[in-house]
């Protein structure tokens, strides 16, 4: 009942805000952007697997298109929807209708969370390849079930990620205005497998999450005319679908937060970042012998002067098997970037990893890997 009525009380906090006369003089005009990323990896990397047997992968990166409709009616309701093709992965990305005024904006429809939108860390710093949050993961071997750099478990996905991100899947959410430079978010997602209108999967074997809440915190602004600052906060509250917290065959709820920081100055940016999955998705025999979920953080400086930017980084994931053996990963990154023309960026990125497979068995194989990417970027 509880679930039913925070719904409910969303929908209707919805019909309120758009209420009264909302008549505009034109329907939503269409407008089209988008973006196509082509990258050259080429690795030299210790173990052998069929991800890096050739050496080098060539990569449609990023392929999107997006569709934008926006009008304002006459008592000042902004309203639209966005919809993103994504062409690499042959789908539609986040689709979202978009409602806004001075009592802030409300999302519905397919689109990342307030713990998403609102996050910020050590990549975002980082230049067009992206580190450790691009793409080396296609060409970059993984000898064992190291849990890369992001979430493990199947309750995420992606780099620097937190146990239960939602990504697109359908939720409805409230941003406030800025107040000063403050901001607050939240997210309600029914069920982090579904999206658009796809069959919905609710099993104890889906490896989706339920019920789940997102916040964000964030503050922007300047600090002696000089200085631009931005910082955040986030959490993620939710149950893997299908199971009891607590339940020796079952994995705990999902309880995930992180914390977050950019300072800009006369062309330099500093950015670091942090997160903690506590427990999130483990069932209680394994944290009784010291699983968990794992942490990461990350730190990047950045420098941009006309057309060139180019950036340096760390990254480094840690979880525990066992209480004795745990998997980590360190990441360095550097990388440049230069606007050729309104549009067009070539960039060019160097990574190191080291792989350490914690997990105690004869098959258990680590990797120390030098990644070398070139890439070209336009924008539309």
């Amino acid at each position: 009942m509880k679930k039913f009525l925070l719904g409910t009380t969303a929908m209707v906090g919805a019909s309120v805000l758009m209420a009264g006369t909302a008549l505009a003089s034109d329907p939503p005009k269409l407008s089209l952007s988008g973006y196509f990323k082509f990258e050259a990896w080429f690795a030299d990397q210790d173990a052998v697997g069929t991800t890096a047997n050739r050496g080098y992968h060539f990569e449609n990166d990023d392929v999107e298109i997006h569709f934008k409709a926006y009008a304002t009616a006459d008592n000042g309701l902004k309203y639209g929807t966005k919809i993103e093709w994504d062409l690499d992965a042959n789908n539609i990305d986040e689709a979202v209708l978009d409602f806004s005024g001075n009592w802030g904006i409300l999302f519905l429809g397919d689109e990342d969370g307030a713990s998403d939108l609102m996050k910020v860390g050590g990549f975002s710093a980082l230049t067009a390849g992206g580190g450790w949050d691009g793409g080396p993961t296609a060409i970059l071997q993984n000898p064992g079930s190291v849990n890369l750099l992001g979430p493990t478990l199947g309750f995420g996905s992606g780099i620097a990620d937190s146990i239960g991100d939602s990504d697109d899947a359908t939720k409805i959410s409230y941003f406030t205005p800025s107040f000063s430079g403050f901001g607050l978010g939240i997210s309600w997602t029914p069920d982090t497998g579904h999206s658009m209108g796809g069959a919905i999967n609710d099993g104890a074997s889906s490896g989706h999450v339920e019920n789940l809440l997102e916040w964000g915190a964030e503050y922007k602004g300047t600090i002696a005319n000089d200085f631009n600052i931005h910082v955040s906060a986030r959490g993620l509250w939710g149950q893997p679908e299908g199971e009891t917290d607590g339940d020796a065959a079952g994995r705990e709820d999902i309880m995930s937060w992180g914390l977050g920081g950019k300072v800009e100055y006369q062309g330099f940016g500093l950015a670091a970042g942090y997160g903690d999955n506590g427990d999130s998705g483990i069932n209680t025999t394994a944290k009784n012998a010291g699983r968990d979920a794992g942490i990461w953080y990350d730190v990047a400086l950045s420098y941009k002067n006309g057309p060139y930017t180019v950036a340096g980084g760390y990254f480094h994931s840690e979880e525990d098997r066992t209480n004795t053996t745990k998997d980590e990963v360190d990441f360095f990154s550097i990388g440049g970037k230069y606007n050729v023309a309104p549009g067009l960026d070539v960039y060019a990125e160097y990574d190191y990893v080291e792989i350490d497979d914690g997990s105690g068995t004869t098959t258990a194989v680590d990797n120390d890997a030098s990644l070398f990417m070139i890439g070209t970027q336009i924008t539309f």
